[in-house]
């Protein structure tokens, strides 16, 4: 749709955007209301049926572009990788990337989906145990994965100046701690008060592909114990115990990497990292979550994907998407969140809400080099 369309048209897509973040929300119901959690899948297809008839973007789909490469690349090489666990992770990326790339307008305000959140969380709290605040053992009194969302919240509140919404949203990350969460929190909003020569060249798009290669050279190296030492003198903890058994998930993959290391270019198939990760200390392979996105996108996808995919994802127009882009980066160090529905089309929407404000041109303290 042409971005200068009646207004009627705009009504219709924010009404279309506004219903796609309920019912996704709702999708955390599952504890109250059995089988919700389904409910975020179905969104996709009706929504792409909804589009059909126009079949016209509303902004451009530009910065959703990495993870519509995935989901193409994954539907041709999830037979020779794993068919079945290669679709299902198909259906959880789409049913977060059809939505925004269909009916994404800037007319649905951030603080609107914020309150839309929050009242669906607290919801879903008289369900929850209830932990004990721990941040050395990423533990809290709701730990969950709506932690990853508040604090992208967090960090575009922050951005904005809306200072009561931080504060807000900071308090609830804080109840549901994920420590990868709270470390991305810090690192984004350290880089974002640095002078603008160095926040843009940390937020330029070498600087966040060199970042990703990092970690996931790291990562390899922490699971081959290369780096066992180092952490036990810094941490005075075992490698293991430092990522919550992390690695433990890490050695089936790494091990494959290092017999077939042909698999790097091309990869292994979307699904295929399921059936390596060994899961808690048994040595059994299990159909486990890998628990680190950037190692699973580099082993289902080969180098080339991988390289493709992390570039897209920073090749962003402006220093406050940019930030947020390095958020997801951190996100995908220890987490599954790729996967997470209810998590990426949040953090997505609040990357597009950046992209495709008009007020943040080249000129302003929001634009990327």
């Amino acid at each position: 749709m042409n971005t200068n369309g009646l207004a009627t048209e705009g009504l219709t897509y924010r009404f279309v955007l506004l219903v796609s973040v309920v019912l996704i929300c709702m999708s955390s119901l599952d504890s109250v209301i059995g089988g919700a959690r389904y409910i975020k899948y179905a969104v996709a297809p009706v929504l792409f049926f909804l589009w059909l008839p126009n079949r016209q973007f509303s902004y451009s789909i530009r910065p959703l572009a990495g993870y519509i490469l995935l989901v193409v690349c994954g539907m041709f090489s999830m037979f020779m990788g794993d068919v079945a666990f290669g679709f299902k992770d198909i259906v959880f990326m789409s049913s977060y990337i059809v939505p925004l790339a269909l009916f994404y307008t800037n007319r649905v305000k951030v603080r609107e989906v914020f309150y839309i959140y929050i009242v669906f969380f607290l919801l879903t709290v008289p369900t929850k145990d209830i932990g004990v605040f721990s941040i050395s053992g990423s533990s809290t009194l709701f730990e969950g994965a709506e932690s990853f969302v508040f604090g992208a919240f967090a960090i575009s509140f922050f951005i904005r100046k809306e200072y009561s919404y931080l504060w807000l949203a900071l308090l609830m990350m804080m109840l549901t701690l994920k420590r990868i969460a709270l470390l991305g929190v810090i690192i984004c909003l350290a880089i974002w008060v640095l002078p603008v020569v160095f926040k843009k060249w940390f937020l330029s798009a070498q600087a966040l592909l060199a970042f990703n290669l990092v970690t996931l050279t790291f990562i390899i190296l922490l699971t081959l114990g290369g780096m066992n030492e180092i952490i036990e003198v810094i941490t005075g903890k075992s490698a293991t115990v430092l990522t919550l058994g992390r690695t433990s998930h890490y050695i089936g993959v790494v091990d494959d990497l290092m017999a077939h290391p042909a698999g790097v270019l091309i990869g292994n198939g979307a699904g295929s990292a399921y059936a390596k990760a060994v899961y808690n200390y048994t040595g059994d392979h299990l159909y486990a979550n890998l628990h680190s996105d950037v190692l699973k996108i580099f082993y289902e996808y080969g180098i080339f994907v991988f390289l493709l995919f992390f570039y897209s994802m920073a090749r962003l127009r402006t220093s406050a998407a940019r930030v947020l882009a390095l958020y997801l980066s951190v996100l995908f160090i220890s987490d599954n969140v790729l996967i997470y529905s209810g998590v990426m089309f949040f953090i997505l929407y609040l990357i597009l809400s950046f992209e495709h404000d008009k007020s943040m041109n080249i000129n302003n303290s929001y634009a990327a080099t």
